[in-house]
């Protein structure tokens, strides 16, 4: 008789560990996709017409490359996130540039509020 409850506390334990090797990459890819749009954004995103590519800095920074790969056509500015609208402060030029935004998946829109799109691509 011990040596059944011996093997069902081997099986079970044998069960627990499988499950839990199964389920790690789904709870480590549930840790990186935040909820927060303001965290969504980070990173570099590639426009789907132009290639233009725009980096989103955790530190409130932003750089748009409208010719990637050479040191040309680079704008950098600062940007504040207040709900899901996003303003742009160019650090060469004057105004802001407001959008509102949205992400879906790897898909970031920029709508201006005129209601011109703008989509890209996270990379």
């Amino acid at each position: 008789m011990v040596f059944l409850e011996t093997t069902d506390k081997k099986r079970v334990l044998l069960a627990f560990l499988v499950c839990s090797i199964a389920l790690m990459p789904m709870l480590l890819m549930g840790c990186n996709e935040s909820g927060d749009p303001s965290v969504r954004i980070l990173g570099t995103w590639q426009n789907n017409e132009d290639k233009t590519t725009l980096t989103i800095n955790e530190d409130g920074t932003w750089v748009e490359d409208y010719i990637p790969g050479t040191p040309f056509g680079i704008v950098e500015g600062t940007y504040v996130i207040e709900g899901e609208q996003l303003t742009m402060t160019p650090e060469i030029g004057e105004g802001e540039n407001v959008y509102s935004f949205a992400i879906s998946g790897k898909t970031l829109t920029l709508t201006s509020p005129a209601g011109a799109k703008q989509t890209y691509t996270k990379q």
